[in-house]
């Protein structure tokens, strides 16, 4: 196991087998509790699981229905072709270890994104937004009640933390990971 905190799984497939498969995967070789459900409209509050297992038609059927950050999903690939621009997917065709170590990557990512989220205090994650929604730092200063100063310093040790630095980039980040 990776995370010494059980992790909080969906997985949402119309296939039954498909779904116990993975469920089964996921108890034997990670430490999670396992929710199937085998479409969107019964599933619970997406944003309260940790990881979210979708098939490719569910997601294209409610994508942009999909509340929350889009980093917890894993789509679900009948085939053995690569899904373009798509880098979290596991396929029904392949191997066991295969899928073990696909989802064993993005479990680490997810790790890596929760502790450099856990990093930045609220006040940066507060200025995050704010530059995100394209504000310069003199209407930060002054819709956040601080010194133009302070917003520097902010938006710096926020660059330093995330190792990001361009506003676009920023940007990506807090879609990514739900802050906007």
């Amino acid at each position: 196991t990776i995370n010494m905190k059980k992790l909080n799984v969906i997985i949402i497939h119309e296939n039954t087998l498909i779904s116990l498969g993975l469920a089964k995967i996921m108890n034997e070789m990670f430490n999670t509790k396992v929710t199937i459900e085998h479409n969107l409209n019964r599933s619970p509050n997406l944003e309260e699981f940790d990881l979210i297992f979708l098939s490719v038609n569910t997601f294209a059927l409610y994508h942009a229905q999909l509340n929350g950050p889009k980093y917890k999903i894993i789509l679900i690939s009948d085939s053995l072709n690569t899904i373009d621009n798509i880098d979290s997917y596991i396929s029904s065709q392949w191997s066991e270890e295969a899928i073990i170590t696909q989802i064993n990557n993005k479990i680490n990512t997810l790790t890596e994104i929760k502790t450099a989220q856990n990093e930045l205090s609220k006040r940066e994650i507060e200025v995050l937004k704010l530059i995100v929604l394209g504000k310069l730092n003199k209407e930060i200063a002054d819709e956040l009640n601080i010194s133009f100063n302070t917003v520097l310093t902010h938006r710096k040790n926020i660059t330093s933390k995330l190792g990001i630095k361009s506003a676009s980039g920023l940007s990506v980040y807090a879609m990514m990971n739900g802050l906007i």
